[in-house]
């Protein structure tokens, strides 16, 4: 299996300002020590990471991202994007978005593209939104294919897919690979290493993250049963690769340190 690390932990998430004006430029960026996370990380003993498209966009731009990376002695996992994805009228948009994504990804060497999205409607969720999110994941599903990659989807805070009865009644809609993100799930109320297990046949790679009170925690330090969830992937027979996220933390570089310590200690 491979282990990454998330780099959006050296900056604030923004999103780039066309994005305001053009739907297909509409990208998630870390504004920060991007460099400074590639030091951090490989220092830390990870060998992959996993990179917000907008970041990827402008690396990609200054030449190619994998060398770069290669350079650190690092390798691409992921890609993260997302897209409102319920609006039949910007789907294309979003779906063009995806599919720039996606090549620069396969070029840069990513064995993931994990999309987050479904958007919360000013007048409340339909249950038709549902639907038109499965059918669009479907599509990003197909698009990745093409360039060799698989797909996941993320639930995330603030979109129509948060709790654990959103989660099963999109995943009934879509073929799409699941993605988890510990940390969104114990915050949304659910329990996320049960809904790992629950779903353990759909997942091929997991994001690692903690949740305590109120905010995000460093791993293995808050609500979420991180044991049972590495237990079940060492279990599991088909290989399931990770990636840590420490989003809205203190001293990433330490924390970086920290995660990997304690995945040692259950033998990744």
């Amino acid at each position: 299996m491979a282990l990454g690390y998330m780099t959006n932990a050296w900056g604030a998430t923004s999103g780039m300002g066309k994005g305001v004006t053009s739907v297909k430029d509409l990208h998630y960026v870390t504004v920060g020590l991007t460099d400074e996370a590639f030091t951090d990380i490989k220092a830390a003993g990870f060998d992959y990471i996993e990179i917000f498209e907008g970041n990827l966009l402008e690396y990609s731009k200054a030449g190619s991202f994998k060398q770069k990376l290669e350079n650190y002695g690092l390798k691409l996992l992921s890609v993260y994007t997302g897209g409102n994805f319920i609006y039949k009228e910007i789907a294309g948009e979003e779906l063009f978005k995806i599919e720039k994504t996606c090549e620069l990804a396969a070029k840069a060497g990513s064995k993931y593209i994990t999309v987050g999205g479904g958007a919360v409607r000013h007048d409340g969720v339909r249950d038709s939104d549902y639907m038109a999110l499965a059918e669009t994941l479907d599509k990003v599903d197909e698009i990745a294919q093409r360039f060799s990659l698989t797909a996941c989807y993320h639930p995330h805070l603030g979109t129509i897919v948060e709790t654990p009865e959103q989660i099963r009644k999109v995943l009934a809609l879509t073929g799409i690979s699941f993605c988890p993100d510990l940390g969104h799930i114990q915050a949304a109320g659910g329990d996320a290493a049960q809904l790992t297990e629950e779903f353990l046949g759909r997942i091929s790679y997991l994001h690692l993250k903690d949740f305590k009170g109120t905010d995000f925690a460093p791993l293995g330090t808050g609500e979420v049963d991180v044991a049972r969830v590495l237990e079940l992937i060492k279990q599991n027979p088909a290989e399931i690769d990770c990636t840590v996220e420490a989003e809205r933390i203190k001293d990433p570089s330490a924390r970086a340190a920290e995660a990997r310590l304690l995945l040692s200690k259950y033998g990744f």
